[in-house]
């Protein structure tokens, strides 16, 4: 497993060019996420590789998106999030509905309308992606101990 960097590069992530590039982050990615069950998502910038990919997981499903495009998003909505990455958990405000574009693992070009959730972990991913993390555009909060109980301390 490798290790998760606490301290994100705020450089955009490069386009991934090529079948052998798009393969190689799809190898890594799905290697971290088989190894992390509980982790809803990951990009290779938290590994430290500006590359434009990250992978979701959402009903056990693990999705794998190079070179995404956000496309649409409709409405919003705050919840909590976590992330490998920033300590804590934080209120962040996400669109409800998501329509992006990427290239998956087969090397064809998607494109996908995501719900609440999907959405929600698509656009957090996106976000690493541009050199943005929660506490960018969250707010912090302060009564963790439950779901550090819950989910695990950040």
């Amino acid at each position: 497993m490798r290790q998760i960097l606490k301290t994100l590069s705020k450089e955009k992530a490069k386009e991934i060019v090529g079948i052998v590039g798009i393969d190689t982050a799809y190898n890594i990615l799905m290697q971290e996420m088989e190894a992390r069950p509980k982790v809803q998502g990951l990009s290779m910038p938290q590994f430290g590789q500006l590359q434009a990919a990250f992978m979701c997981r959402r009903k056990g499903k693990l999705i794998f998106m190079a070179n995404p495009k956000i496309i649409f998003k409709f409405g919003s909505r705050r919840s909590l999030e976590g992330c490998e990455s920033v300590k804590g958990y934080w209120y962040v405000k996400r669109p409800l509905f998501t329509v992006v574009e990427y290239t998956n693992e087969k090397h064809e070009v998607v494109r996908k309308f995501c719900t609440w959730k999907l959405s929600r972990i698509v656009n957090h991913e996106y976000d690493h992606l541009q050199g943005i993390t929660i506490k960018d555009h969250g707010k912090y909060w302060y009564g963790n101990s439950h779901l550090e109980a819950k989910y695990g301390k950040r």
